[in-house]
């Protein structure tokens, strides 16, 4: 996937705000300020019928250490609309291999 050909809103993936506990599961908020991460769908998968979700813990937001390898994403923004994550998405080990940004509520398709 090219990266400005590709270029979507995250609203349209589906997004939903997430909190972890303990054993790694995870329930949904209704906002950024009490979520602990994100779920959205894969982007790459959106023209097959979304195959995916891809669920990204927050830095400095309390996730248990054994959620997703340990690996966390700064957030900021104030909701879906605006969100950007840092550093990139990397879903290499998934079915699409989706590497991309979310910045400012955009998604872009690195490959």
């Amino acid at each position: 996937m090219g990266n400005l050909d590709n270029l979507m809103r995250l609203t349209e993936l589906r997004p939903r705000f997430i909190r972890y506990d303990v054993g790694g599961t995870r329930g949904f908020v209704d906002n950024l300020a009490d979520a602990q991460g994100i779920l959205f769908y894969c982007p790459t998968c959106k023209e097959d019928g979304f195959k995916h979700n891809i669920s990204l813990p927050f830095r400095e937001r309390g996730v248990p250490s054994a959620v997703n390898g340990g690996h966390q994403w700064k957030v900021a923004g104030t909701d879906f609309s605006d969100l950007t994550l840092t550093p990139s998405v990397n879903a290499a080990g998934g079915s699409c291999r989706w590497h991309g940004y979310v910045t400012n509520g955009d998604v872009t398709c690195l490959a």
